[in-house]
């Protein structure tokens, strides 16, 4: 019996032990539980959450504003390659507008040139065609002219140059002197014809020393020969060498009408030979040793001092050198 109550007493012993210790292990269980339970009262709840979504708001405005900033930059950058692209191309286009502006003002030039070098040949053409048709007309009636003096046996072939001369009007009042002008030819043997009128403002005129004629075989001033129509009737041959004049012969032609007269008058120098014709009658002849190529001149020789003195005129003058 005392072994029981030694067992009941450890029994009852172990009994409060183990109330004891499930009473420890419930307080603990339900502290543990308690501790995951809110004990926040609703208002700090909903404020709590408010706060968070503020700041989840402000959150997503910060992410939002850097989206756009970044965005923003990007497009800038975007938008000043454009403006450099844009810029480029402009300067691009600008340059390509001024070298086709200057190739076009270029080729304007060239075309323009072109066209008025065209225009200049054509009109210098058309010019050079018209001065040959005009000189044939003109040259026409002298070479006709120059095949009846071949007929003639005047002059040796009707081979040569055709020159019309300008007309010849002068007038120098000093007796017994003459002078001449110079055609600015210098043929060796040529034909030259004009249609002469001569006048004298006195009719009491040295007739013998009053005339008009030609100047051939110029070397100079004091060594030509001189071939003059007198208005006493004849043609004189005068030979100046070294300043000394020399009459080499005289051919009658007929009595002219005084103080004023006119006639058509041809000289020929062919083969050394002197041939005057008076409206186409030949009425001088003269064979020289040998006539130099020279200067071939108009000239007058004055037969008085009166007023204007001796005048001669020379229309449709025509040369005709000889080949």
């Amino acid at each position: 019996m005392a072994d029981q109550k030694i067992s009941l007493s450890t029994c009852a012993r172990l009994c409060l032990l183990f109330l004891l210790v499930g009473s420890t292990l419930a307080c603990a269980s339900a502290s543990t539980v308690l501790r995951g339970t809110p004990t926040t009262d609703p208002a700090t709840f909903e404020a709590e959450t408010a706060e968070m979504e503020t700041v989840a708001a402000e959150d997503e405005l910060a992410t939002a504003e850097f989206v756009a900033s970044q965005e923003a930059e990007a497009t800038r950058a975007v938008l000043a390659t454009e403006n450099a692209r844009a810029t480029n191309v402009a300067r691009v286009t600008a340059t390509a507008l001024g070298t086709v502006t200057l190739i076009a003002r270029q080729t304007q030039h060239v075309v323009g040139a072109r066209a008025t070098t065209t225009a200049y040949y054509q009109a210098r053409q058309t010019a050079t065609a018209g001065a040959l048709a005009e000189a044939t007309v003109n040259a026409q009636p002298m070479y006709e002219k120059i095949k009846s003096l071949y007929s003639s046996h005047y002059v040796k072939s009707t081979e040569g140059v055709f020159h019309a001369l300008p007309d010849f009007d002068e007038s120098w009042a000093q007796m017994d002197w003459y002078r001449w002008w110079p055609t600015g030819y210098e043929p060796k043997e040529f034909v030259i014809q004009t249609h002469l009128t001569w006048e004298s403002a006195s009719n009491f005129a040295n007739w013998f020393s009053s005339g008009c004629g030609f100047i051939f075989g110029e070397e100079d001033r004091d060594n030509h020969y001189a071939i003059f129509m007198l208005m006493d009737g004849n043609i004189s041959l005068e030979r100046i060498r070294n300043g000394n004049i020399m009459n080499l012969g005289k051919g009658y032609y007929g009595k002219p009408d005084l103080p004023k007269g006119e006639a058509d008058i041809t000289l020929i120098i062919n083969k050394n030979q002197v041939l005057f014709l008076v409206d186409d009658k030949l009425v001088f002849r003269q064979q020289q040793s040998s006539i130099p190529k020279g200067n071939l001149s108009s000239t007058l020789l004055s037969g008085t001092n009166k007023d204007f003195g001796t005048r001669c005129q020379m229309t449709d003058s025509q040369l005709w050198e000889l080949k």
